[in-house]
């Protein structure tokens, strides 16, 4: 992968993931906000419509509380005021009627206010009452209390002057069967002790009590008792409205009766698998005192979910969209940014090419004045000082071939011209045999320091024919069988021929043959007199594909440490005789064939030569 491949994949993958990151809590963030929204307004609708009730239920005590303690009502109350049966009872009753009807012409809520007195030797009941649009004024002697007015026995044990709220009752307050009934609440203070006992009802119409109380768009608003009871709505039931009592119907059994006995009024619960929220605030209705009493109300009011994740899902495709739409743009960008970036990057990579290649005579491009400019600056420096060292070293390797050259074609040719002149000057007189050998030695010597020297400058030009390994390694190693056998060298494996049969291979038959002779012609050069030559060959993997692996092992004196490096340089030799091209050779034929040579130290001393050949070029095509 190319280095601009590799800083545009990995920028847009941090970008990615920063987007990512940002869009995952920004999506929780806002989902969070728009359901903590939902909760606050249900809170604060809540608690207006609290607040309201609270105020109206204050009054309503202040009204009770208010009517008890008028003068006429005071008197008609006190059985010390003998004015029973006369007119001046009249009178006081008339008084009383005036202040009860003009509390109920204050309040459209009030359905009922009276005066009942228990006690021995009478009983009496004055009230005003509503009836349609009319006011009714009424009053009995010796009435049933406990059957018209069920709230009495709940004041009696109050202390004088305490307001009593009693628990919700049905009452058809028109007295027609074919009215609705209206929700009431009795609230009722029991006057200072006299020999009798007096108590002031007001009885109030719970609906028009709590008009008004109304809650939001969808928020949809309810009062309940203190037992979960629902006393009345702000609009018609829900559908799915299923029991009379708001714990039954959501299962808030446990989590109401806990919150009740807290002294947070505020309740707030969300039920997902209807996606509903409620949210609840008490309010103090009654003396908390009273064994029967109302003593709470609770305001609620119940606002849908479902428009919530309306808006969430929403808020989700148009992040998903614009992250989109981002992430686009920074593929974009960094495209554009990672192309000017790496274009100078590019063009110094093929300057480095091509003086990979050899080129010398190369042209820098012009780069602009900053690291990647500066690089290419000491490219440059480091180009002019190869050409000058590659010039010192082509003239130090013309010098050392000429050397090598002239030292050893001159002695060779000052042995072929010595027994020359040997045969002129003794004529037929002597037996001149052996003075030919020598020079005809000396001649082949020659034309071997040049086939090397051909053998060296000839471009790598394989002629790729299939192959049989094992066939090439037999030939190499008879044609060195002369050398064997002038040092009397034992070859480990007989007469050369791998043990294993080995895969047909794709060279160059001739070069690879003159390699393996090489390599053998080094290992019977390095054995001594007498000494074990070993040529083994198998099948391999190289570079995940199959290859043969050639080994040719001596029993001399090894490789010394600090020529291990130097071994297959051109020229180098340790011999007095040699052209030192033999390993450089052999180098370049494996390498043409996609191969690797190396030399190291033998298991059991001498040196070892491990040649891996893979079965096709790696630029072979079938």
């Amino acid at each position: 992968m190319s280095i601009a491949k590799k800083i545009f994949a990995f920028s847009f993958l941090a970008a990615s993931l920063a987007v990512a990151i940002i869009v995952v809590t920004t999506l929780g963030m806002g989902t969070e906000a728009l359901r903590d929204l939902e909760r606050r307004r249900l809170a604060e609708s809540v608690a207006r419509g609290a607040q309201v009730l609270q105020g109206r239920m204050d009054m309503l005590r202040d009204d009770v509380a208010l009517l008890a303690n008028q003068d006429s009502v005071q008197r008609w109350a006190d059985p010390k005021a003998d004015v029973y049966g006369t007119s001046q009872e009249s009178e006081e009753a008339v008084a009383v009627f005036r202040q009860f009807r003009m509390i109920m012409e204050k309040r459209p809520s009030f359905q009922e206010v009276a005066l009942l007195q228990e006690g021995d030797p009478r009983s009496r009941v004055l009230r005003v009452r509503r009836e349609g649009a009319a006011l009714v004024e009424d009053a009995q002697n010796n009435p049933n209390f406990e059957k018209a007015y069920p709230s009495f026995g709940d004041v009696l044990p109050l202390w004088p002057g305490n307001v009593h709220v009693s628990t919700v009752q049905r009452f058809n307050g028109t007295r027609q069967a074919d009215v609705p009934a209206v929700q009431i609440v009795q609230a009722g203070t029991r006057l200072p002790e006299r020999a009798m006992r007096s108590v002031l009802l007001v009885t109030v119409d719970l609906d028009v009590f709590l008009s008004g109380i109304a809650g939001l768009g969808d928020i949809r608003f309810f009062v309940t008792d203190g037992t979960g009871r629902y006393l009345t709505f702000s609009e018609a039931r829900p559908a799915g409205t299923k029991s009379e009592s708001l714990p039954d119907e959501y299962g808030l059994g446990k989590s109401w009766t806990g919150w009740l006995a807290q002294h947070d009024p505020r309740f707030h619960w969300e039920f997902s698998d209807i996606h509903v929220g409620l949210a609840l605030q008490r309010v103090v209705a009654g003396d908390p005192m009273s064994p029967n009493g109302l003593r709470h109300l609770v305001v609620g009011a119940l606002g849908s979910l479902a428009d919530i994740e309306t808006e969430v899902m929403t808020f989700r495709s148009q992040l998903f969209g614009l992250s989109l739409g981002v992430g686009a743009l920074l593929a974009l960008t960094l495209a554009l940014a990672t192309a000017f970036l790496t274009r100078p990057v590019a063009a110094l990579t093929r300057v480095a090419a091509r003086i990979a290649e050899g080129q010398r005579d190369v042209t820098f491009p012009q780069l602009p004045g900053d690291e990647i400019g500066r690089l290419a600056e000491v490219m440059h420096r480091m180009l002019d000082a190869l050409r000058v060292s590659a010039k010192n070293e082509e003239h130090a390797a013309l010098g050392r071939m000429a050397t090598m050259i002239a030292h050893d074609v001159r002695n060779a040719l000052s042995s072929v011209k010595m027994n020359l002149q040997m045969l002129d000057e003794g004529g037929r007189e002597i037996d001149g045999r052996e003075n030919c050998e020598i020079a005809l030695n000396q001649v082949a010597y020659m034309e071997s320091v040049l086939d090397d020297m051909l053998a060296f400058a000839q471009p790598d030009e394989l002629h790729l024919d299939w192959m049989d390994v094992g066939d090439a390694i037999k030939t190499a190693t008879v044609s060195m069988s002369p050398e064997i056998a002038r040092k009397s060298i034992r070859l480990v494996n007989g007469d050369g021929i791998p043990a294993a049969k080995l895969p047909t291979l794709l060279g160059d038959r001739t070069k690879l043959i003159r390699a393996l002779q090489n390599l053998i012609g080094n290992a019977i050069q390095a054995s001594p007199e007498g000494g074990t030559l070993s040529v083994k060959a198998h099948s391999t993997l190289y570079d995940s594909t199959p290859a043969v692996e050639i080994l040719v092992a001596d029993n001399g004196e090894g490789l010394a440490p600090d020529i291990v490096d130097r071994i297959f340089e051109p020229f180098f030799t340790t011999r007095s005789k040699g052209t030192g091209l033999g390993l450089a050779i052999v180098q370049r034929i494996v390498r043409a064939h996609g191969g690797q040579v190396a030399l190291a130290p033998g298991r059991g001393g001498g040196t070892e030569a491990r040649l891996v050949l893979p079965l096709t070029p790696p630029d072979w095509k079938a």
